[in-house]
């Protein structure tokens, strides 16, 4: 999943804001519907473990798209981030 949206971040133009939301959505959607287990685990009856993992992959998708926003001047230089 984590190969699947950074691929997603790294090949897809994004113009627009709706172009960086798909590229973050349209993997975890296709990856949770071939996987629906792993969806209720990543969602619901967390552990302690999962619940680390989880945080630490968002943490990390939100600053990689932060910085592809930036760099296609979709952000301001001052935008509050990472």
């Amino acid at each position: 999943l984590d190969e699947q949206v950074n691929s997603a971040l790294e090949t897809t133009s994004i113009q627009s804001f709706d172009d960086a939301i798909a590229a973050i959505i349209d993997p975890l959607i296709t990856y949770f519907r071939a996987h629906p287990d792993c969806a209720e685990l990543w969602f619901a009856g967390r552990n302690p473990a999962v619940i680390e993992l989880v945080r630490t992959f968002d943490d990390a998708k939100s600053k990689l798209l932060w910085r592809k926003l930036l760099d296609q001047g979709l952000l301001r230089k001052d935008t509050p981030g990472y």
